[in-house]
């Protein structure tokens, strides 16, 4: 899924929540983080980049992370 285009599956129970997104359970080993309106989805994939070179590097990195940018429905508020 690209960051804007809408979630593929319906977001589990809500594990975490911060100024820019909140974090759902989204499947078996990953989580939809839906970025807060205003926020720059160009932040999400720069995280993307250090986790993937986290991982490469040897570092355990979390779960898979999947983002895309809240409409105002759950994980809007």
């Amino acid at each position: 899924m690209e960051i804007g285009e809408a979630p593929e599956r319906v977001p589990g129970e809500r594990v975490g929540s911060g100024r820019e997104a909140e974090v759902f359970v989204y499947g078996d080993g990953e989580v939809l983080k839906l970025l807060r309106p205003g926020n720059d989805p160009g932040r999400a994939d720069v995280e993307a980049a250090v986790l993937g070179a986290l991982e490469a590097a040897g570092y355990t990195r979390p779960a898979n992370v999947v983002s895309s940018r809240s409409t105002g429905g759950a994980g809007s508020s």
